[in-house]
């Protein structure tokens, strides 16, 4: 796709990206930020997975912030399962415990989300094992560059 630009024709590409992160250090209910972009992207998938040695089921709120419009989903979360996070076609935010796209309309067509701004914060509001818990977060998405 060309745009132009100032009188230059650009083009639109879409860099691939991978949001890959954890955090060893919680405290009961601090929101940690693994991702806070003004950058054009395209989120394909969202997943949150907690752990710790007890293998204990914690409480995970997650709050997705697209385009100014905060999303949140909580989950009681089973030490090591990943949880993949979707929206429906109500605009519903919700997890699901298999592989799907972030956009949902049934279980059979999922799509990715355009957003012009993406932020991503996450926190942990049950008692925190300070020794072993960890949360991390995973996301696919592509950020758009203007080539001339």
């Amino acid at each position: 796709m060309t745009i132009q630009t100032n009188g230059k024709a650009n083009r639109q590409i879409y860099e691939f990206k991978v949001l890959d992160y954890t955090n060893n250090s919680l405290t009961i209910n601090e929101w940690l930020t693994p991702l806070d972009t003004a950058l054009n992207i395209k989120a394909t998938y969202l997943v949150f997975e907690q752990t710790n040695n007890g293998a204990t089921a914690e409480d995970i709120e997650l709050e997705l912030i697209l385009d100014g419009v905060v999303r949140t989903v909580s989950q009681t979360a089973d030490s090591g399962v990943q949880y993949w996070i979707i929206i429906d076609h109500f605009n519903v935010i919700s997890t699901v415990l298999f592989g799907q796209q972030l956009m949902t309309s049934d279980f059979d067509q999922s799509a990715s989300i355009s957003s012009k701004s993406v932020k991503i914060r996450v926190r942990q509001t049950s008692t925190v094992d300070v020794t072993s818990a960890s949360i991390e977060v995973n996301m696919l998405y592509h950020k758009l560059e203007l080539q001339e």
